[in-house]
């Protein structure tokens, strides 16, 4: 059983089994990864390096994701990051963005960027991460009606989910919202369940 009180010891074997890539058993890599995350202080360097390593970065990400706003000395890499030609690397970057860079311009500047990328899952993600970061949803209702108006129906759902995480500012697409209740994919059509403070459409039955 790790010690999670033991931060060095801790950060020791991150460093070593991961970054070494002494051991690759995924389970092991999760468990000490929700131990670094309790005690963020020490662990952040050695993420941060182990972003370097593409073979450890999604690890590192997921754990960094988990210490949040504790872990802004990895933005300058992830930064760098989101320009990644890899689409795997801009999808996990994304949601880190959305959990460390509040208030952060570099941060802002970054997912608007990745708002317009070619990948649908990399413009819903960034989406979601801009509410996160500018408090309002100025930026992401854009992207979250025009894939609702798309032909992908799991970039729907994703969107819906989105506007339900955003909340009551979501209100200028309730226009769009009421086409998702006809949708022609009859799952994405009762996934799309109108928010209370959408008293005008509350009324209505999803088909």
């Amino acid at each position: 059983m790790w010690r999670t009180d033991d931060v060095p010891a801790i950060v020791n074997a991150l460093t070593k089994m991961l970054l070494r890539q002494e051991h690759a058993d995924a389970g092991h890599r999760c468990k000490l990864s929700q131990a670094v995350r309790r005690k963020s202080g020490a662990s952040v360097p050695a993420l941060t390096q182990m972003l370097r390593d593409p073979f450890m970065r999604s690890t590192a990400i997921f754990t960094l994701i988990g210490i949040g706003r504790a872990a802004t000395a990895a933005l300058p890499l992830l930064l760098e990051l989101a320009s990644s030609e890899s689409v795997s690397d801009r999808r996990s970057v994304m949601f880190a963005l959305g959990e460390i860079g509040k208030d952060n311009g570099a941060v802002l500047d970054a997912l608007k960027k990745l708002a317009s990328d070619t990948d649908m899952e990399v413009r819903l993600g960034a989406a979601e991460a801009l509410f996160k970061v500018k408090g309002d949803a100025e930026l992401s209702l854009p992207i979250l009606t025009a894939t609702l108006q798309s032909s992908n129906g799991g970039g729907r759902l994703e969107a819906l989910r989105v506007l339900k995480l955003i909340g009551p500012a979501a209100r200028p697409a309730l226009p769009a919202l009421e086409i998702a209740l006809r949708d022609e994919d009859e799952y994405v059509a009762r996934r799309t369940l109108l928010p209370p403070w959408s008293r005008s459409l509350a009324t209505q039955q999803v088909r």
